[in-house]
């Protein structure tokens, strides 16, 4: 530990927090539960929350935080495993080269006449999360979900991914995202033009790394539980 030029306690580049629990439920309380964070699970909210604060023992305040929160019990969904072996999809090379879409259909209708959400991605992984989301936000906030769709897109976008190990909003800016709960941060530098280049040009190799082994692993995981299908034609 060592405290910072501006006073501050700090565990490398993370914010020492004090043994007092009203200080670490007041966090907690605005990791989960603020309209910028949308309810995430407990290891996405450990892995976002590790970056900025330590405390002992706080991987397992968050999962006990999370386990006991009503709106998360009643927004899970239980989902059956297709058949046939995972087919990945190839790793673009860089950012935009290529964007799917799908949609998340069969929503109540708006007073707007909304009733389906048009998203960047075809993971069925990526739809269950939106959706969780979008019932934990109309449970939390009231009114119809299409009011809501900024704080969802930002909360999932500024949430960690544990397959690029980042969030979405610093693998496409290099840099992370500050809200409320994580505005402190330590080191802060003006980079220059070739450095920030660099930066970036490592960053997307790193990306693209971390996606080749995050596929490897799930699709060994869903194969493992999957039995390919056979069809005969008569």
């Amino acid at each position: 530990m060592m405290v910072s030029d501006d006073g501050l306690l700090t565990v490398g580049n993370r914010l020492c927090i004090p043994d007092v629990m009203e200080v670490k439920n007041e966090i907690l309380d605005e990791a989960h539960n603020a309209p910028y964070a949308m309810h995430p699970g407990s290891t996405r909210m450990y892995r976002d929350l590790k970056e900025h604060f330590w405390w002992r023992g706080i991987k397992r305040d968050v999962a006990e935080y999370v386990s006991k929160c009503l709106v998360c019990q009643q927004v899970k969904a239980e989902h059956q495993a297709p058949s046939g072996q995972l087919r990945p999809l190839p790793i673009p090379e860089w950012k935009w080269q290529k964007v799917t879409m799908d949609f998340l259909m069969g929503l109540p209708r708006t007073s707007k006449r909304h009733d389906a959400i048009w998203t960047d991605d075809q993971s069925e992984r990526t739809i269950r999360t939106l959706e969780g989301m979008l019932r934990a936000c109309v449970m939390d906030f009231k009114g119809a979900w299409d009011e809501h769709l900024p704080l969802i897109e930002f909360a999932y976008n500024n949430s960690y991914h544990s397959s690029i190990q980042m969030a979405p909003y610093e693998a496409l800016y290099g840099r992370k995202c500050r809200t409320p709960v994580c505005w402190h941060e330590e080191g802060d530098r003006k980079l220059l033009g070739p450095e920030l280049i660099q930066m970036t040009v490592d960053k997307v190799n790193l990306i693209k790394q971390r996606l080749k082994a995050a596929q490897d692993r799930m699709k060994s995981y869903e194969d493992a539980h999957r039995k390919e299908m056979e069809y005969e034609v008569k």
